[in-house]
């Protein structure tokens, strides 16, 4: 169930990243002001550079979870992959 909550998570920075990108990419189109020194696209820029940070770190927290349920360690110390993902073998 764990797994499954984390795949999700990941698939979910994957496609908040591509969001991200495109939102930034759109806000070169957005028109300049001249009322104020600051460009009108400033803060949608900041905001889509956030997204994509918050995102990152989905995606790395998510992909370090799987890696670690990917890979445990015996009462032995020998480096096993976890059955539940398939076609993994322990390792001898």
């Amino acid at each position: 169930m764990e797994l499954k909550k984390t795949k999700k998570d990941l698939v979910c920075g994957i496609i908040l990243a591509l969001f991200s990108a495109l939102f930034f990419s759109q806000t070169f189109s957005i028109r300049k002001t001249s009322l104020i020194s600051i460009s009108s696209a400033l803060f949608p820029q900041i905001s889509a550079v956030i997204l994509a940070a918050a995102s990152l770190v989905l995606i790395i927290k998510s992909a370090k979870k799987l890696h670690d349920a990917k890979m445990k360690r015996t009462p032995s110390g020998k480096i096993w992959r976890s059955p539940s993902f398939p076609g993994n073998r322990p390792f001898t």
